[in-house]
C-alpha cells in the first residue's frame, strides 16, 4: 500500500476540486448552484460545514493526468484481487460517483442488498476527493480494512408516518428513532424527492438501523445472475417488524414512507443524491397534521404549529424494548393477527375494509382451534373466548363480550354485501368508526397478554381456570 499511499499524497496535493453547491427551499426545490474550484482544504471545511444540511453537494476532482494515471495504475496493484482482469472494473459494497453499474435486491425480511461496480479511473477519482475530505491516511485505512474481508457499515433510514414523538426512542440497540424539528432551519440532511417539501418532514420521525455489507469489496462477474453483497442486521430486526412493535405499544398505525442507505464511513466517496424506495399511494408521506404553517419570506424558513388532535407521544422505552424483542418469537396465528389488526389501523384504508381485516385478526387470536365450525359457532366462540381472556368479573366480561360480537357482525355483513356502512355522514356510520376503535383495542390488548402470557387452555379459561 506504500506505492498507493505515495501516489495518493501526491495527487491530493496537486487536485483542484469543481465543487457545486445548492441549498434545497422549503418547498423541496433546490437553488440555484453555486460553482467554484477549491483546494483538499478547502473542500474539506465546506464538506463538513454542508454535509449536515438540506443542500445538494457535489465536487469533481481535477488533477494531471499522469498523476492520476499513476494513482489509478497503484490503486489497480494494490486491489488486484478485486479488480476484473477484462472490464478493468472493481464492485463495491457502498455508492461511488462515477460508478456505471448497480444492482439492488429486495428481500422478504425487509432488507434491501446493494452493489455498484466503478472503472478504476473512476473509483480512483472518489478515493481522491475521500482523502481530501478525510485524510489520506483514514481513506486508506478504510481500503486496507475491508480488503482484509471487513464489512462496510450503514445505516438504513426511514421517515415514519403516524408516530409524532417527543424525545427519542430506541426499541433495540442497533435503532434509533428521533422526532424532526418545527422548522426546516433545524431539519437534518434528507433525501429530496419530488413528491415532497422539507416542510412536509416536520414533525415526523427519523427511524435509523445500522446495519453492514460484506463483502465490502469484491470482483465482479458480468456472468453472475445474483449479487455478490449481502446486508446484514441484529437477528430478527427490520423496519417492518419494528414499525409493528411501534404500532402495537402505541396503538396507532406506525408505517414507513420511504426508506434509503446512508454509509457513515464511505459517504465522502459519493457525495449524489442518493435513492430511496419503499411504498407508495396510501403508505405515501404523510405529513404531521398542523394547526398553522408560517413561512419567513426573508429567511426561506418554514415551521409548522402541531395540530392538538395529534400530540406528540411518549413511548415506555423498556416495553417497547420487551415488544420488539418478543415479536420475532410470535406463533403463525398471533404473527397474522397482528398484521391484519395493523391493516385495520390504516387512517387510509376503507371502513369497510378495515373491519374486514379486524375480524380476520382476531378470529387468528381466538379461533385457530375451530376452523371447522359453522359462522354462528365462530361467533359466539369468538366473543365468548374474548371476553373470558380480556377482562374480569361479569359486567366487563359482558361489555367485551358485546363489542367483539357487534365487531364481527358488522364485519360479516360487509363480507356477504350489506349496505351497513354506505352513508359516511350518517348515524350509522359514526357508529361503526366507534365500535371499531373499540374493537381494535380489545384485539390490541390481545395480542399484547398472548405475547407476554402465552396462550391459555381455552376450554379451562371459561370454567375459571388461569388466562394463562
Amino acid at each position: 500500500m506504500e506505492t498507493l499511499r505515495n501516489a495518493l499524497s501526491t495527487v491530493v496535493g496537486e487536485a483542484a476540486f469543481d465543487l457545486e453547491c445548492a441549498e434545497i427551499a422549503y418547498d423541496g426545490r433546490a437553488g440555484r448552484p453555486s460553482s467554484q474550484s477549491v483546494s483538499a482544504a478547502d473542500l474539506r471545511t465546506i464538506y463538513h460545514r454542508e454535509k449536515d444540511r438540506s443542500v445538494k453537494l457535489y465536487a469533481n476532482a481535477r488533477a494531471p493526468d499522469a498523476s492520476m494515471a499513476m494513482l489509478a495504475d497503484a490503486l489497480r496493484r494494490a486491489l488486484e484481487q478485486f479488480v476484473h482482469p477484462d472490464t478493468d472494473k472493481i464492485g463495491h459494497a457502498f455508492p461511488v460517483d462515477g460508478s456505471d453499474y448497480s444492482r439492488e435486491t429486495f428481500r422478504s425480511d425487509g432488507l434491501l442488498d446493494c452493489e455498484s461496480w466503478s472503472p478504476v479511473s473512476k473509483f480512483a477519482g472518489a478515493l481522491v476527493r475521500a482523502a481530501a475530505i478525510m485524510g489520506v491516511e483514514k481513506a486508506l485505512g478504510l481500503l486496507a480494512a475491508w480488503k482484509s474481508g471487513k464489512a462496510v457499515r450503514l445505516r438504513m433510514c426511514a421517515v415514519l408516518n403516524g408516530l409524532p414523538l417527543n424525545a427519542p426512542v430506541s426499541p433495540h440497540d442497533d435503532i434509533r428513532i428521533v422526532p424532526l424539528p418545527l422548522t426546516t432551519a433545524e431539519l437534518p440532511r434528507l433525501p429530496v424527492r419530488r413528491d415532497v417539501a422539507l416542510q412536509d418532514y416536520l414533525g415526523l420521525s427519523l427511524f435509523t438501523i445500522h446495519l453492514s455489507a460484506s463483502p465490502a469489496l469484491f470482483r465482479p462477474d458480468p456472468g453472475a445472475r445474483e449479487g455478490s453483497v449481502r446486508c446484514s442486521a441484529a437477528a430478527g430486526v427490520n423496519l417492518d417488524l419494528a414499525c409493528e412493535a411501534l404500532s402495537l405499544h402505541t396503538g396507532g398505525h406506525v408505517s414507513p414512507s420511504f426508506a434509503w442507505h446512508e454509509y457513515p464511513d464511505a459517504a465522502a466517496f459519493c457525495l449524489e443524491e442518493s435513492g430511496t424506495w419503499g411504498p407508495c399511494g396510501d403508505d405515501r408521506l404523510r405529513r404531521r397534521h398542523w394547526k398553522e404553517l408560517s413561512h419567513d419570506l426573508h429567511t426561506g424558513v418554514a415551521a409548522i404549529t402541531p395540530s392538538e388532535q395529534e400530540p406528540p407521544l411518549c413511548p415506555d422505552e423498556e416495553e417497547l424494548r420487551w415488544i420488539t424483542k418478543a415479536l420475532p418469537g410470535a406463533d403463525k396465528e398471533l404473527r397474522i393477527a397482528l398484521d391484519r389488526w395493523h391493516r385495520s389501523m390504516h387512517p387510509g384504508a376503507r371502513l369497510e375494509d378495515r373491519y374486514i381485516d379486524l375480524r380476520v385478526a382476531l378470529e387468528a387470536l381466538y379461533l385457530k382451534e375451530f376452523d371447522d365450525e359453522r359462522s354462528q359457532e365462530m361467533r359466539f366462540r369468538l366473543a365468548l373466548f374474548g371476553a373470558w381472556h380480556l377482562a374480569d368479573g361479569l359486567e366487563q366480561r359482558k361489555s367485551v363480550r358485546k363489542t367483539l360480537r357487534d365487531a364481527y357482525d358488522i364485519a360479516s355483513k360487509v363480507v356477504h354485501g350489506g349496505e351497513v356502512l354506505k352513508k359516511p355522514r350518517g348515524d350509522l356510520f359514526r357508529k361503526a368508526i366507534a365500535e371499531l376503535a373499540r374493537a381494535q383495542d380489545l384485539c390490541r390488548r390481545g395480542m399484547l397478554k398472548l405475547l407476554r402470557e402465552g396462550p391459555p387452555i381455552w376450554g379451562d379459561l371459561i370454567l375459571g381456570g388461569p388466562a394463562s
